[in-house]
């Protein structure tokens, strides 16, 4: 029986897997909507990146190195690098949502 709190490898490792894929997901979300003129690039530092093919790329590299950077932190402290693991995945889930959202809503 698990305790509550407590995250096993596995949890943690599918964590890092549905990282990768929201954060990929948004940008390949960002860059349809804002190559039809339906959404602008929030981030600052990828807006004049955005709405062409190289966005997607950069966040598969970023996401890479998220994912790699977790993975570093999980070896010398569990606890902080699955919390960390968890409220990224639920940001991004909440970024992907807003993100299709925006495409339903501009459909309208």
């Amino acid at each position: 029986m698990m305790r509550a709190g407590v995250v096993t490898d596995s949890q943690v490792k599918c964590l890092w897997i549905a990282l990768f894929a929201l954060v990929v997901a948004d940008g390949v979300i960002t860059n349809f909507l804002i190559r039809f003129n339906l959404a602008t690039e929030a981030n600052p530092l990828l807006r004049g990146i955005a709405g062409h093919g190289v966005l997607p790329i950069i966040k598969i590299f970023g996401a890479g190195v998220i994912v790699f950077v977790l993975r570093r932190v999980y070896r010398r402290n569990r606890p902080a690098a699955a919390r960390a693991s968890v409220l990224s995945v639920m940001a991004y889930t909440g970024i992907v949502y807003w993100n299709i959202m925006t495409y339903f809503v501009s459909q309208v």
